[in-house]
């Protein structure tokens, strides 16, 4: 296989890519001689295009966040691994065959093993323990299933020293290097050492290391704009639960006692999310039920003390939900509920809990008049409107009130500008094609944006409109329709391009200034005729911009 593009991604980033095609996430994969195209679910589907030069990579695109800054994506190896695999011809290769690869690999090892002489795989392993501490903690877990204090101790030193391998001189884990130190801490301790003892039933050595690992979480000094400690987080967070699916009452109990303690110890709110998460979700057994709501209590009457208004109170809020979820309510009557409804009404998430009961009760009338009342009380929070008018919208389509349904439909649309396109769609579901024309011509007349006409010009494929919006608007509007318009219309788009990157590139700008510059002009080349407007706009630049050498430099970079 052609590798060459490997090089031009992080390793942790080239496995998540494999991991994704192993899976299948790659679907409609097109390959031309100049060209790789698919789309590769995710968290959402995004969208992969790779140019090619003579089979080599030359630039590569993708729509999800990570690609925005310009950095290469999983998404885009995760492509570029079925290009290897299908650019010869025939039906797109699943990811089964490596995996098959890796299963026939793995099988020729076991049956190596197998008929090999015992005294030299003694040997062997003993010189390999020998100069891998780490191995030959695993090697002794696997043997004795239970670690002593010396062996726990030298398995933090593992961990240590996995952390200090990305760290700079002064001890920072910069961004380049935050990616791998999540990755060597994931796959080499958590998953190897962590889980290793919890299916060897060895669960307070697991937990013990589990927690060191989230104290040095916390506390190293990272640039995670990646995302990186919360990855490391989640992985924590999901081994603790599996700890606490297995584990015993005592051992559950000495857990108990070591996240409440741990709660009170750091000044950190995002560590104290995922030690409030798993307190409240995992010890359900009675015995915890007591602590838990003293704990509630007291986060209640310490929030409660905040100077926020107390309808914006969210952290008074949140744990007023959970004081309720304990309670459990059986019906309206439960004087606990009525108490600290009665208390606490104008705190946002009390009245949410009020409606979400009302629902389960069935009792929508009462439902619907608790959030016409908080329309009113937080009419400055138009995101909690926009929720409060959604919810009756939910509630109409309960009653059967069809014609309520479709009034408050019509009430929604100008209120919500920048995410109407699925209210526009359900409203569209209620009217027959013809009447639909005449319909949407009166949503069109309550939106004030560009940017929200654009969306629904581009939803109803009324192309003509859409170009209209595009040449009013900046280049990101531009830059998001360009793959819809530049069949129909490249001569406009090439122009309004043009005009748009003449004025970005007019201010002089870091690097990234540059690079969004050098994108931009790759986006024209791909329309018709862009190549040669291009080639002309750069020739006015080399004479105007001749002392920008790192504007030059990134676009040398991208081969322009």
């Amino acid at each position: 296989m052609n590798k060459n593009w490997t090089s031009l991604f992080q390793r942790h980033i080239l496995e998540r890519g494999f991991a994704y095609f192993c899976d299948e996430a790659v679907e409609n994969l097109k390959i031309t001689d100049k060209t790789v195209s698919a789309m590769v679910e995710g968290t959402e589907d995004y969208e992969v295009e790779i140019d090619l030069d003579h089979g080599m990579v030359e630039n590569m695109s993708c729509t999800c966040p990570y690609a925005e800054d310009g950095k290469n994506c999983k998404h885009m190896a995760a492509v570029l691994y079925a290009w290897d695999e299908n650019k010869d011809g025939g039906e797109p290769a699943k990811g089964k065959t490596l995996k098959t690869e890796k299963s026939q690999q793995e099988k020729s090892v076991s049956e190596f093993v197998e008929t090999a002489d015992i005294a030299v795989v003694k040997k062997f392993l003993i010189s390999l323990l020998e100069e891998d501490d780490a191995l030959f903690i695993r090697f002794k877990t696997a043997v004795t299933k239970k670690l002593t204090k010396s062996d726990m101790k030298r398995l933090k030193m593992h961990v240590d020293e996995v952390v200090a391998r990305h760290m700079d001189r002064s001890g920072f884990i910069d961004y380049y290097a935050a990616g791998d130190y999540a990755h060597d801490i994931i796959s080499e301790v958590i998953e190897e050492d962590a889980r290793r003892l919890i299916d060897c039933g060895d669960y307070m050595n697991a937990f013990d290391l589990l927690n060191y690992i989230f104290d040095l979480a916390i506390n190293v000094q990272i640039d995670d704009s990646g995302g990186e400690s919360t990855m490391i987080m989640n992985e924590i967070s999901d081994a603790w639960e599996e700890l606490l699916d297995k584990a015993g009452m005592e051992e559950k109990r000495d857990m108990f006692r070591w996240f409440t303690t741990r709660l009170k110890y750091f000044d950190n709110d995002w560590a104290d999310d995922y030690l409030e998460s798993i307190i409240m979700g995992r010890f359900e057994e009675e015995e915890f039920r007591q602590p838990k709501v003293d704990m509630i209590k007291a986060k209640i009457e310490k929030a409660a003390k905040e100077q926020d208004s107390w309808g914006m109170n969210f952290e008074l809020g949140r744990w007023l939900v959970r004081y309720l979820n304990m309670l459990n309510p059986v019906s309206f009557a439960d004087p606990k509920f009525q108490t600290i409804c009665k208390k606490y009404w104008k705190v946002v998430d009390v009245r949410k809990f009020y409606v979400a009961f009302c629902m389960k009760e069935k009792n929508y009338d009462r439902a619907l008049e608790v959030l016409d009342e908080s329309i009113e009380l937080d009419k400055g929070w138009q995101g909690l409107v926009s929720n409060y008018q959604k919810k009756k919208k939910e509630i109409f389509l309960l009653q059967g009130n069809r014609e309520a349904y479709i009034a408050q439909l019509w009430h929604m649309i100008p209120q919500v500008e920048c995410s109407s396109l699925e209210l526009f769609r359900e409203l569209k579901q209620q009217y027959k094609p013809k009447e639909w024309i005449e319909k949407r011509e009166r949503v069109f007349q309550n939106l004030s944006s560009n940017y929200s006409l654009a969306r629904l010009y581009a939803e109803e494929k009324m192309l003509d409109r859409l170009l209209a919006c595009v040449m009013e608007s900046d280049i990101y509007t531009v830059q998001d329709y360009t793959k819809l318009l530049k069949e129909k219309y490249p001569d406009e788009l090439l122009q309004k391009y043009k005009t748009e990157v003449e004025k970005i590139a007019a201010r002089t700008g870091t690097r990234g200034h540059y690079r969004e510059i050098a994108d931009i002009l790759l986006t024209m080349q791909r329309i018709k005729g862009g190549k040669e407007s291009v080639k002309a706009i750069l020739a006015g630049w080399h004479e105007v911009y001749r002392r920008r050498p790192a504007m030059w430099d990134e676009f040398s970079r991208k081969k322009l």
